[in-house]
């Protein structure tokens, strides 16, 4: 479980590409590499394109709902429908960014980006064990070596655009105190959960028994350590700094009503559970998160300034190809997909 809401930035999903993240895979669909799925803006989306920008929106799916796969089959009825748009979406966005880049800042390939783009090649086909695996695997993706030449130059503008942006969007240090200081807290909590396991009237309990303790001289702090229940409490154990609309609402509202080292006066219900709140001093850490917080806060503007072209985007399905496609886990088993005949290829 995350309190914070799970809010996608325009993130550029390059880097396992370029990297050449997907080969670390075993199986995937071997399919006819020029079935378009989409159009975006004219530009064709086919097979093996759309196939690694589903495996991005799986693990995010998968991500968001907590199940594996194999759950998330059994107890979604529309999973595959919610995959593959949120996929379209992404291919949608990176080409949005790299538009931008092209047509804004006039980020058109040279001899240095081609230079590039050959030196992370060649590791990808190292790393993949030789040119023979890497055609394999290729092959595997429903990809030719054109179109994958094609989209990593696609996903490296993205890419710089992106970098480019947030360097512009980057705030003095003077200006990035005071936001973090006026915008910006920081809380801790002690949570129990309500699920079918956890009941809402044990949770009650544990809240009642938390606030005689303190009442009694309890240590906060020491509480939470000993009885939260919140997974992310080792990835936070100091608190969790937010500004507003990064949190549940009930949890935010409660929290930014605190004075700093004040404890709720009672506990916040949310869909999750109980949350018992303490706000804390968060300028303390300024220095220690500057640099992470100014890229945050550029990545967030910058996803709101390419919004409306993403928005403006003109995404056509190829109806067919989009209800077939299935989606699979990468590295599962999958069914071989026979080659087309020449005439089942007329209209594709």
């Amino acid at each position: 479980m995350k309190l914070a809401r799970n809010i996608i930035i325009c993130v550029v999903v390059a880097a396992l590409l370029v990297c050449g993240g997907f080969f670390g895979y075993n199986k995937y669909i071997q399919v006819r590499n020029d079935r378009v799925i989409a159009t975006v803006n004219g530009e064709e989306i086919k097979y093996g394109e759309f196939n690694y920008y589903v495996q991005w929106a799986l693990e995010s799916v998968l991500n968001e709902y907590g199940m594996s796969f194999d759950e998330l089959k059994k107890n979604t009825n529309n999973f595959e429908e919610v995959v593959k748009e949120r996929a379209l979406q992404e291919a949608a966005r990176v080409r949005a960014v790299c538009k931008q880049g092209k047509e804004v800042d006039g980020m058109n390939p040279n001899e240095y980006d081609e230079n590039t783009l050959k030196e992370e090649k060649d590791k990808t086909i190292e790393s993949a064990g030789g040119e023979k695996n890497f055609q394999k695997e290729l092959k595997r993706m429903g990809m030719t070596e054109q179109q994958y030449d094609d989209l990593m130059m696609i996903n490296y503008i993205a890419k710089w655009q992106a970098l480019l942006q947030y360097e512009k969007l980057k705030l003095p240090e003077d200006q990035l105190r005071e936001k973090y200081q006026n915008e910006y807290i920081k809380a801790q909590q002690i949570f129990f959960l309500v699920d079918d396991t956890h009941t809402d009237a044990d949770a009650q309990k544990q809240v009642k028994l938390m606030y005689d303790l303190m009442k009694n001289g309890g240590d906060y702090f020491v509480l939470m350590n000993t009885y939260s229940e919140d997974p992310d409490l080792s990835n936070n154990p100091d608190g969790m700094i937010f500004t507003r609309g990064e949190m549940l609402p009930e949890f935010e509202e409660m929290a930014f009503s605190l004075q700093v080292d004040e404890i709720a006066p009672e506990a916040v219900k949310t869909e999750y559970g109980y949350h018992i709140i303490k706000r804390v001093d968060h300028m303390a850490v300024f220095e220690d998160i500057k640099d992470s917080l100014n890229l945050k806060i550029a990545q967030t503007q910058y996803s709101k300034d390419i919004q409306p072209v993403i928005d403006n985007a003109v995404i056509e399905k190829n109806e067919k190809n989009f209800k077939n496609f299935k989606v699979k886990m990468l590295g599962s088993e999958e069914t071989v997909e026979a080659s087309p005949s020449p005439d089942e290829q007329i209209g594709q």
